[in-house]
């Protein structure tokens, strides 16, 4: 089949940094969807977003779409003729076309191949259309006045090939027809450049100072960096985070060195960076002892003049911000931590919570231990460098902290209880900050899960999801905190400051958290979601409810045991044991009604067993736990072969169901089996 090559570029004013690499991937999976839809199939599709253009190339389209042949049903054999002639009409078929079955009409109607080309003026209109940005505007067509179509910004020109052949056509949503046409670099190109492939496409723009790929631009722009730094024996500070926004910024990367004013370089080097990447996308630099070094770099759009101009006007905006965060430090420095803590009573946490400052007692009541770190953790939150960068919470805090001279453990207590700040973000790794973050995190969520707030859907407005995983992500991943004293004691702290939670406030927390649990093992862990749920169900029927690490075990243990096909006997045994017992029953056991000697074997083996289970449970030793629950098989099986269950007599039947009711209660004391899902094997019968 021949095929040829479609390109698709969208040129617009600036695209947002941040939009462009998930812009990449949803324009991708669009066009993918709108070419399944036309039932055609492409070798390959590349998308590219820079500064102002988003770019879709998709190579290996048939010339010509498949030819089909499609049954139809039309109406009811019964259904009025009206109902019929325009199905006959609208399908163009004749009443011999028809043919019946199941009580309705049915016709083979012909779809023949057309010209892909054809298809292309639907085919980018549709894409505008469902191309999913984040956010979208509209604007004033030049001609008409009338609202356009929503794009990500005002589109100024529309970019449409088929093989080398101009695909025109128009876009009233925009105003504006497709052609062959498109723009270099903003200032260092002015002419109207035509394309006539792909290939040609990429080479025009980067003749014209526009790097298309993503990728390449990036590298570029490490390169142009490194010749800058090299000489002064400088390396840049690693800001990943940054590197991604700048390479959208720019078509063709200009590195440009600027100084720092020496009386700046006594601000603290969290300050001087913070405020360089936040407002002007600046990077740090460190000398060869790994110092912050008094040079930053700068990415520009177009080259420095011969004056140095454009360096000296990132250092003239550099110096006012610098000068900003100087006077917020100096301020912040005037008096202690503690003169804001009644600026915290001004503060509203919820309007159902309370304060901010009401927050901070709770925590130093929970634990006593922590009071001087609990008082101290908020209080940067009214200053002045954290009312500027925000981004600076508790890392202020501690810097202030240590300022005033506090030890360095309450001031480690205080950066790092805000760890875990997202999934990928490391844990605290001192005793007081690891507990401080979690009785945070937890005050938060009693609190709003006392009055009612739980998230729904994808709606989580007070990032309590994000709370509960850093709870669990701290609980399965540091030393064992004990979480239920903590939870009494903060529920303790909100009756006293006069707030009413709802009574089942305990249960809604631990609900909470295992469905938390739930997605992260099962996402984040790869364990098996039965697994999962048998566990989990064990644990919510505990009286402490919330040991993670020991939950942790079990379910480790039990997805160990059961993936190893050598202990199939163990949820045979389970299997069977279930199948015979419709409802527990643990009345007591007369050794005088058993009438064989093999229920009094099983009665000796399921005692010892459970003195063994306790043991083994105690020791957390699970797997060793299942093994010996393992043993007992062969006992049972003996007993089910010599004596049935179900008798006449109501006495010995009772008896041998508390027997396997006995035992069955064994497995329970592990995890909830009957949430396992086993493979049933099928039956053959001979022949």
């Amino acid at each position: 089949m021949s095929t040829s090559d479609f390109l698709l570029e969208i040129f617009s004013e600036e695209i947002p940094a941040q939009l462009q690499v998930h812009a990449c991937d949803d324009a991708k999976a669009t066009m993918l969807t709108l070419l399944c839809d036309l039932d055609v199939t492409a070798e390959d599709i590349y998308t590219t977003c820079s500064s102002r253009r988003l770019c879709i190339f998709v190579r290996g389209l048939p010339i010509e779409t498949t030819s089909q042949q499609v049954e139809k049903r039309g109406p009811r054999v019964n259904a009025p003729e009206a109902a019929l002639l325009g199905f006959l009409k609208n399908n163009h078929l004749e009443r011999s076309d028809l043919i019946e079955r199941e009580g309705y009409y049915y016709a083979q109607l012909a779809h023949p191949g057309r010209p892909f080309v054809d298809l292309i003026p639907t085919l980018v209109e549709n894409f505008t259309k469902r191309m999913p940005w984040p956010k979208t505007m509209r604007w004033a067509l030049p001609i008409s006045g009338q609202r356009s179509w929503p794009w990500i910004r005002p589109v100024r020109s529309v970019l449409c090939l088929w093989g080398n052949q101009t695909v025109a056509f128009d876009l009233q949503g925009w105003g504006l027809s497709t052609s062959n046409c498109t723009r270099g670099h903003r200032f260092l190109s002015k002419e109207l450049l035509k394309v006539h492939s792909f290939d040609q496409y990429k080479d025009l723009l980067k003749e014209n100072f526009v790097i298309l790929d993503h990728t390449e631009r990036r590298q570029k722009l490490e390169q142009a960096v490194q010749d800058k730094l090299v000489p002064l024996h400088l390396t840049l500070q690693p800001d990943e985070a940054l590197w991604r926004e700048v390479i959208g910024l720019v078509d063709w990367p200009f590195a440009i060195i600027g100084n720092i004013d020496p009386e700046f370089m006594t601000l603290p080097d969290v300050v001087l960076s913070t405020s360089m990447r936040v407002h002007q996308k600046y990077f740090s630099t460190r000398d060869a002892d790994g110092k912050l070094a008094p040079y930053f770099v700068a990415l520009s759009n177009v080259p420095d003049t011969p004056d140095q101009t454009i360096k000296k006007g990132f250092e003239k905006v550099l110096r006012a911000r610098l000068s900003d965060a100087a006077f917020f430090y100096k301020e912040d420095l005037k008096h202690p931590l503690e003169d804001n803590l009644p600026r915290l009573d001004t503060i509203v946490f919820h309007e159902k919570l309370g304060s901010l400052g009401q927050k901070i007692e709770r925590l130093a009541k929970i634990s006593p231990d922590l009071e001087r770190c609990a008082h101290l953790c908020k209080l940067d939150l009214v200053s002045h460098m954290v009312g500027e960068f925000d981004e600076l919470q508790g890392i202020m805090g501690a810097h202030y902290a240590l300022k005033q001279g506090e030890c360095e453990e309450v001031s480690k207590a205080i950066v790092e209880h805000y760890k875990p700040a997202g999934a990928n973000d490391d844990l605290p790794k001192t005793g007081k900050g690891t507990k401080l973050a979690v009785i945070d995190r937890l005050d938060s969520l009693i609190g709003f899960l006392g009055v009612g707030i739980i998230p729904t859907g994808s709606k989580d407005p007070f990032a309590l999801r994000r709370a509960a995983l850093g709870i669990l992500r701290i609980t399965l991943q540091q030393p064992p905190l004990d979480l239920e004293p903590l939870v009494t004691a903060d529920r303790e702290a909100y009756t006293q400051q006069g707030f009413r939670l709802a009574p089942e406030v305990s249960e809604r927390l631990a609900k909470f958290l295992y469905e938390r649990l739930a997605a992260y093992w099962k996402d984040q862990c790869g364990f098996r979601y039965d697994i999962v749920q048998s566990v989990l169900t064990f644990g919510l029927a505990q009286p402490q409810q919330l040991n993670f690490p020991d939950l942790e075990k079990r379910v480790k243990a039990v997805q160990a045991v059961l993936n190893d096909a050598d202990n199939a006997d163990f949820m045979a045994l389970f299997i069977r044991l279930k199948g015979l017992i419709k409802e527990l029953s643990t009345t007591h056991i007369d050794e005088a009604l058993f009438e064989d000697v093999s229920e009094a074997n099983l009665w000796k083996s399921v005692q010892f067993a459970s003195d063994q289970l306790g043991t083994l449970l105690q020791e957390q030793e699970y797997v060793a736990a299942m093994m010996a629950l393992k043993q007992l098989k062969p006992q049972l099986d003996v007993l089910l072969d010599r004596v049935q269950i179900y008798v006449n007599d109501a006495a010995i039947q009772r008896n041998r169901l508390s027997l396997l009711s006995t035992l069955l209660e064994l497995f329970h004391r592990i995890a909830f089996f009957g949430e396992i899902q086993v493979e049933t094997p099928q039956l053959v019968s001979e022949s």
